[in-house]
């Protein structure tokens, strides 16, 4: 006979052991409770605050399926109160332990700016990170995105007229400094009045822009990102 046929199912005794185990902080036992409540198993009714209760602190011990599975309830506000902010930090979570498919999906959430404004240099840090874990994907959405960000900038960089940022230079130039009859000062030449402008102009390469690697979405690390609820399993959030 196979492994644990001829046994009768113990719904109730299931719930007993788990509950028993996650008093002890078992943070699979914790899962186990918080998914039974969530979708109703083992003969438990759904319950959305010991739900969230049991897979908050499992989430809290480092189990990465708690956290998408409150990133799904956050979400989609069915059994809680819908809270893009507590969905976006387990999402930043889970694509933080490596998970290239939320690596993706998150690179999307701020491209399209779905749960916050958007962010572009974070969404292309993401889609390089589903990337190099080989989301393919995550590598055309890549290309794309970088196509699009130096199209942008370069033709953003054209449209500065170069006089007006030249003229106020020069101006500025001649009046800190007296001009001698003798020796009249030169006009500047085209060449050099493009520098100056281009040196001063804010979309300009040797401007200090963000770059993907150094705009990482530092919510997971804040002290004042959403943390997950620390209420007790048996006593519902507010």
């Amino acid at each position: 006979k196979g492994r644990g046929k001829g046994r009768k199912k113990d719904p109730a005794g299931a719930v007993e052991w788990y509950a028993r185990a996650a008093g002890q902080g078992n943070a699979v036992a914790m899962y186990a409770l918080g998914e039974a409540y969530r979708k109703g198993l083992l003969g438990l009714k759904r319950d959305g605050g010991k739900a969230v209760g049991y897979l908050s602190e499992a989430a809290e011990g480092g189990l990465v399926a708690a956290q998408k599975a409150l990133f799904h309830i956050y979400l989609k506000g069915r059994l809680v109160k819908k809270d893009p902010a507590r969905a976006l930090h387990c999402a930043l979570l889970v694509a933080s332990s490596g998970d290239a498919d939320f690596q993706y999906r998150l690179a999307k959430i701020y491209e399209r700016g779905k749960l916050l404004d958007k962010d572009l240099s974070s969404a292309l840090h993401w889609y390089s990170a589903a990337s190099s874990s080989g989301h393919s994907k995550a590598s055309s959405s890549l290309l794309r995105l970088s196509s699009l960000m130096s199209s942008s900038s370069s033709s953003s960089s054209k449209s500065i007229p170069p006089s007006s940022t030249s003229t106020s230079s020069s101006s500025s130039s001649s009046s800190s400094s007296p001009s001698s009859p003798m020796s009249p000062r030169r006009p500047m030449s085209p060449r050099s009045m493009s520098a100056v402008a281009l040196s001063s102009s804010p979309l300009s390469p040797t401007s200090s822009s963000p770059s993907p690697s150094s705009s990482i979405p530092q919510m997971i690390m804040s002290k004042s990102s959403p943390s997950l609820p620390t209420f007790s399993p048996r006593d519902p959030p507010p």
